[in-house]
């Protein structure tokens, strides 16, 4: 058996170690048979078959009763699973959550109909498969402005604008590759016959330096398949019809529109109309960048000169959200200038249905529980006030600027010691968190700089100790640490022991979730129901905290208001509903396990929490959101939970 054996594991094999590997968690054989549909008896075969070929890999699976299976490797395994898996392009169209946007992307490029048995043929699926899927596609067709016409004698099409299929070409690519890291753009390069998405970074890239820019590594790769779709349907005649005219006024937008359309009427020798300059500008005042020029001696008065009314709006609201949470955002003047930049280029996006997805989406609903409650207040104020309505995505990037603000509050005064550079593919919001909390941690360090992967290749090996990166990077003559970008406890050890210092650890001991505890009562609990939907677990509990004098009567109408605006699923199986403010007569958590999972949002949850707490009481809300968020992450006290028939039990858990 050959080590590494790419050939030798059949796509359905490859399918469940992609999903052991991308998964990151325990899975059991009936749960992948359900994923994959197929038989548990096909599965077991198939991890026979695949535990044989990872043999001499530095890959295990290991598998243990009552847990399932899970995947581990070595750094040696790693690279052997990302050859086999991550560099192969079509890796992700088997999975089923993927297979979709397969589909959307044969309609999007196709301007005749098309059957569905000529798509099952091509992604080797029944048709029945591909028309669930079709289906599935109609609602996201719609978010774009796009309609799928069905006839039962030609098959399908879509139609609509050319810039919104361009808009919602870009972003099915996103979905079905995945990749992070320097390789993206050779993985996405195979959906492209006429265009090198090389030159296209090349183009974007002069444009940093002639503009003196610093654009993040996902907004980067957003706007190279923006115009590498436009290079592409304009090779094929397609002109961009849709798009609303546009005043050419003089600002730096348009100046680097103008540039960026040079260059690539230049390069690939088309000729770029009006309505397709117009297309360049939009994606250009959507992108996340930061001007040196303009922001780095920054002010709020100079700030604010570019949009007065808008940035008046905004401390309105910054200052509502005081009122309610009391943490004086409002007044951290890094947190106003960074929200209105981020806001203003936001507002461009969403009048364009231009989506940029936040990769970390699943891992900010999780952890920063409580920054993203803030943020999803902030939402609800800018959608009354702006008529825009926030996407999840949106709302976490607006957690993290919060959650810069409050590490900034508790960072120290800098010594000097070890300098570093850290390397955030996910923006400056993302970067601003990661400063803040190594400020917190390790207060006696430098950070030098903060900069997108594409400017790696600038760094001097004698100008930091350390680059720290939230991408895979290698670097020469250069220590580099792979961190989570939310920092992770096994992040945090890692760092303690590269600066070589001593940090006080966090002891976890018992008790740790008394405040949480506390708040839970035996007479708002309820252990393994049968509820079948979020809006059933909701009034059952709320209507219980109702007769328990825990909230007043308006108090589930508010609970499923908010939960319209964002689910309240955090990830882990867990959700907690609650009202933004008000209705709460005194503090209470109301709990719930369920004997099945039920959909909530995007996540499956099994454990509710339904909060009951007044925000202005800042330092306990703060306190148990951080309890809650260390509570998703321990696997065993959940299981224990989850087992519980009764209060008692559900308390003997936590001992």
């Amino acid at each position: 058996m050959s080590k590494g054996g790419k050939e030798m594991l059949l796509p359905r094999e490859k399918q469940i170690l992609e999903l052991l590997y991308t998964g990151h968690k325990e899975y059991t054989t009936s749960q992948i048979a359900n994923l994959l549909q197929r038989s548990s008896r096909t599965i077991k075969a198939d991890i026979k078959k695949i535990k044989d070929e990872l043999a001499g890999t530095g890959c295990i699976i290991y598998t243990k009763t009552g847990k399932g299976l899970w995947l581990e490797y070595s750094n040696e395994g790693k690279v052997y699973l990302d050859n086999l898996l991550l560099k192969d392009e079509n890796a992700s169209s088997f999975l089923p959550e993927t297979r979709k946007y397969y589909i959307a992307l044969e309609l999007l490029r196709s301007d005749k109909y098309i059957s569905m048995e000529s798509i099952s043929e091509k992604l080797f699926v029944s048709k029945g498969t591909i028309m669930n899927d079709v289906n599935k596609l109609i609602s996201f067709f719609e978010n774009f402005d796009l309609k799928l016409d069905k006839s039962v004698k030609y098959g399908m099409i879509l139609k609509g604008t050319e810039f919104k299929k361009r808009i919602a070409e870009a972003y099915v690519l996103r979905k079905i590759v995945v990749y992070q890291g320097n390789e993206i753009l050779e993985k996405l390069q195979p959906f492209f016959y006429n265009v090198q998405l090389k030159t296209i970074g090349m183009i974007i890239q002069n444009a940093e330096e002639q503009f003196d820019l610093v654009i993040s590594d996902h907004s980067y790769i957003n706007c190279i398949l923006q115009f590498a779709v436009m290079v592409e349907h304009l090779h094929q005649g397609k002109s961009c019809q849709g798009v609303n005219t546009i005043d050419k006024i003089d600002n730096l937008e348009w100046d680097i529109t103008k540039y960026i359309v040079q260059g690539i009427q230049n390069y690939f020798q088309i000729h770029i109309s009006s309505e397709d300059e117009n297309y360049v500008y939009i994606n250009v005042v959507g992108l996340k960048y930061q001007n040196k020029r303009i922001y780095q001696n920054r002010s709020l008065e100079s700030i604010r000169q570019i949009s007065p009314q808008t940035f008046d709006g905004i401390v309105e609201i910054m200052r509502e959200v005081d009122a309610v949470y009391g943490e004086g955002l409002s007044e951290d003047e890094e947190l106003m200038i960074s929200i209105f930049i981020h806001l203003n280029a936001l507002f461009a996006r969403l009048m364009n249905s231009i989506y940029i997805e936040n990769p970390l989406k699943k891992t900010i609903k999780s952890d920063l529980a409580y920054e993203y409650e803030i943020a999803t207040y902030i939402s609800q104020l800018l959608t009354r006030e702006h008529y825009c309505l926030l996407k999840e995505d949106d709302i976490c990037d607006l957690a993290l600027y919060v959650g810069a603000s409050l590490k900034r509050k508790k960072a120290n005064s800098l010594q000097l010691y070890p300098t570093v550079v850290i390397v955030c593919g996910s923006g400056m919001s993302t970067s601003q968190f990661i400063e803040a909390k190594i400020h917190l941690a390790f207060p006696n360090v430098i950070i030098k700089d903060t900069v997108p992967l594409l400017k790696t290749h600038e760094l001097n090996k004698d100008d930091q100790d350390f680059v720290i990166s939230t991408v895979p990077l290698q670097l020469e003559d250069i220590e580099v640490v792979v961190v989570s970008p939310m920092l992770g406890k096994s992040d945090m050890n890692r760092l303690t022991e590269m600066f070589e210092q001593s940090r006080e650890k966090q002891s976890y001991h018992y008790g740790i979730y008394s405040q949480l505890v506390s708040h839970i009562k035996e007479n708002i609990c309820f252990f393994k129901c049968d509820c079948r939907s979020r809006e059933e677990v909701i009034t059952l509990l709320g209507t219980r905290l109702i007769m328990q004098k825990y909230v007043d009567e308006g108090f589930i109408v508010s609970v499923l208001k908010r939960e319209n605006l964002a689910p309240t699923s955090i990830g882990d199986g867990f959700a907690i509903p609650h009202s933004f403010k008000g209705h709460i007569v005194k503090p209470g958590i109301g709990f719930m396990t369920l004997k099945k999972p039920i959909q909530w949002g995007e996540e499956k949850v099994q454990m509710i929490l339904m909060i009951a707490l007044d925000p202005k009481n800042k330092d306990s809300f703060r306190v148990i959101f951080g309890q809650l968020a260390s509570l998703t992450k321990d696997v065993d006290k959940i299981q224990k939970i989850l087992d519980a028939n009764h209060y008692k039990e559900f308390l003997n858990a936590f001992k």
